[in-house]
């Protein structure tokens, strides 16, 4: 590449790492225009990052429904910043900093425009940022990289220069080391990413030689993209843990106690409870892919049976909204076809894509400043839900450094965040599809008064608030109307 046109590259790049940190700081409820309270899936993650880096033993000491590496990106938040989700927040932007180029890349092989493929970058905030389904930084944002990395490997090689030696196995690599990320974070999620795999082997069905090439180098490179984790875990004594609860715990949670064909029922069910927006969303993105595919001389049924496979396994959990997050990146398909289709000038494209990038800012504003339901920010939200978090939280950094926590049949919203509190045992915490082994190990604690800090629902506490208090709790409650939270400490 010549060096003007690498300096073209770096401005792109240094073009698209700005604007995705204007959007992000003020979407994500992790960057600090926004405060940290009520909060379900990334208060959680966030605490078992801080238990992992404070010493304890995944999956042991603390558990979820999640993969390792999840964790340490979060611990790796934590060290960062440690009472506050900032440092979270950085990382996040790195990523789809990365995300965002590699968008650009994809859409590069089919666009002779590196403007038009910026635009094609910058329209993928739609898809994260959509309100429909977003509303706080959970595990899906994460696997976009990846699954966009085995995404441009794939269009490479079914549509590029590399459909075969080097580049094909370069491909079938990144494809094994993102399916392998993917894994240790939300294994249903790389299920969908096995998708590339089948079609990267479908392409050499009629070489042998070529299809065990590229099956052995993503079996290979998976694997050891996986060892390291496996014996920092072993080391913890962790490992066997890790299987019981990331892959057997989950499938019993998930299911809920139901069999394998009630569960499917009622995943059918879900779908005709899917909102009219939901709806709307996945008819333009299955509609893009197949005006993508149309556009195509070679394989035309790609981008809809990518779409396809992942909406299948998406629909087996869309219990709500933000499941659908993970197929999301399947947009740029929709976004890549508008420039294949229509054709600009210079300045139309120009005008364009400065209109994209400025409604991508109008519309994360507005869905986080100015609508009913916008995320909690520190410049127009204050209300009982703020003061009765502040006030929780309050009283846990009080009690001491690093506070054990039982969430006594609640949800972890980040409550013991300012407080750096640790969790008192494994399944501290109440999740979706908690078992009666885990209901009667969190009375247990209760009653022994383990934990240094209890936080319970409000309605609660006719049933609970005896047992605290025989236990030695003093109970604090928030000076708001209707508090949803009551916290419990160990009397001085």
């Amino acid at each position: 590449m010549r060096t003007n046109e690498t300096g073209t590259e770096w401005k792109v790049f240094a073009a698209l790492a700005a604007l995705t940190l204007a959007v992000l700081m003020l979407v994500s409820p992790d960057s600090c225009l926004h405060h940290i309270n009520d909060r379900y899936d990334s208060g959680w993650f966030l605490t078992c990052g801080r238990a992992w880096a404070c010493g304890l033993a995944p999956y042991v000491d603390f558990a979820d429904s999640k993969g390792p590496l999840l964790w340490l990106i979060y611990a790796a938040g934590y060290r960062l910043s440690p009472t506050d989700y900032l440092g979270v927040f950085w990382l996040s932007w790195l990523f789809y900093v990365a995300t965002e180029w590699v968008c650009y890349l994809t859409a590069r092989l089919f666009l002779p425009s590196r403007l038009q493929s910026a635009t094609v970058a910058v329209l993928m905030f739609l898809a994260w940022f959509n309100p429909v389904f977003f509303n706080e930084v959970r595990c899906e944002d994460f696997c976009y990289l990846p699954q966009m990395l085995s995404l441009w490997a794939t269009c490479r090689v079914l549509y590029g220069r590399r459909s075969s030696g080097r580049g094909a196995l370069a491909a079938a690599a990144v494809v094994g080391f993102s399916t392998a990320l993917i894994a240790m974070m939300k294994f249903n999620i790389a299920a969908m990413n096995l998708v590339f795999a089948v079609v990267l082997l479908l392409d050499a069905r009629r070489d042998r030689k070529e299809l065990l090439r590229r099956a052995g180098v993503m079996l290979l490179v998976s694997a050891l993209t996986v060892v390291p984790m496996a014996l920092l875990l072993a080391s913890m004594g962790s490992l066997s843990a890790c299987v019981d609860e990331y892959l057997v715990v989950t499938v019993v949670t998930t299911m809920e106690g139901q069999s394998a064909g009630v569960f499917l029922l009622e995943a059918l069910r879900q779908v005709g409870r899917w909102g009219s927006l939901t709806w709307l969303c996945l008819a333009v993105n299955f509609a893009g892919c197949v005006w993508f595919g149309l556009r195509q001389r070679r394989y035309r049924w790609f981008p809809a049976v990518v779409f396809l496979t992942c909406l299948s396994l998406t629909s087996l959990l869309a219990r709500q909204a933000h499941h659908f997050e993970a197929l999301s990146f399947t947009m740029i398909f929709t976004a890549a076809a508008f420039f294949l289709t229509f054709r600009f000038g210079r300045r139309a494209d120009v005008a364009l894509a400065v209109t994209v990038a400025v409604a991508a800012v109008v519309c994360a504003t507005v869905q986080n400043f100015v609508s009913p339901n916008h995320h909690e920010n520190f410049i127009t939200y204050d209300n009982d839900r703020l003061r009765e978090y502040n006030y929780v939280a309050g009283v846990i950094d009080s009690v001491g450094e690093h506070p054990s926590l039982l969430c006594w049949q609640a949800g972890d919203v980040g409550l013991g965040t300012r407080g750096e509190a640790l969790p008192v045992f494994r399944h501290y915490v109440m999740q979706a599809g908690f078992t009666e082994a885990m209901y009667a190990e969190q009375d247990s604690v209760a009653r022994t008064g383990s934990a240094d800090c209890v936080v319970i629902w409000k309605r609660n506490e006719p049933v609970f608030d005896a047992t605290l208090r025989g236990a030695g709790y003093v109970k604090h409650t928030p000076p708001v109307a209707s508090p949803l939270w009551l916290v419990y400490t160990k009397k001085p």
